[in-house]
């Protein structure tokens, strides 16, 4: 059985507007490696693994669609998928009040451990959601991230 929803977490739901069903998902998106709440050492970095992944065929689908060449699609992905972009995508909308970091970092929050707490995040709704491109999608549009505009 699932803890109760803390408000912290439910504002991070609304945050990135999607609402888990699955609680330890969503929570273990924002647990850093090494956080003493991670499940395992790795902490977040399977789902970012995922995440980044599902990011990826987000934009090529998104852009197949709209009939996107190969090398505007290549080029958009690099410029999405960056750990540049996802550190200051996850900045700008406040995720690291949310972050469970590793306790040799104290307060600050890596750029490398915002990006992959974006992407694993992505990782997350698409697992919580039965692998479904449009709960993504949402997160990425209200995210900021994608489309891009």
């Amino acid at each position: 059985m699932d803890r109760p929803r803390s408000t912290q977490f439910a504002t991070f739901e609304n945050t990135i507007g999607y609402t888990f069903k699955d609680l330890r998902r969503g929570s273990e998106a924002l647990h850093a490696p090494g956080s003493v709440l991670a499940s395992t050492t790795d902490g977040n970095r399977l789902l970012a693994l995922q995440g980044d992944a599902v990011l990826r065929m987000l934009i090529i689908d998104d852009m197949l669609a709209a009939g996107g060449s190969r090398a505007v699609i290549q080029e958009t992905i690099s410029r999405v998928v960056s750990n540049n972009n996802l550190d200051r995508v996850g900045r700008l909308k406040g995720l690291s009040s949310f972050i469970s970091n590793n306790r040799s970092q104290r307060n600050t929050i890596a750029p490398t451990t915002m990006s992959a707490t974006v992407e694993a995040t992505i990782g997350a709704v698409w697992g919580d959601s039965g692998r479904q491109l449009d709960p993504v999608r949402q997160v990425t549009q209200t995210l900021g991230l994608w489309p891009e505009g």
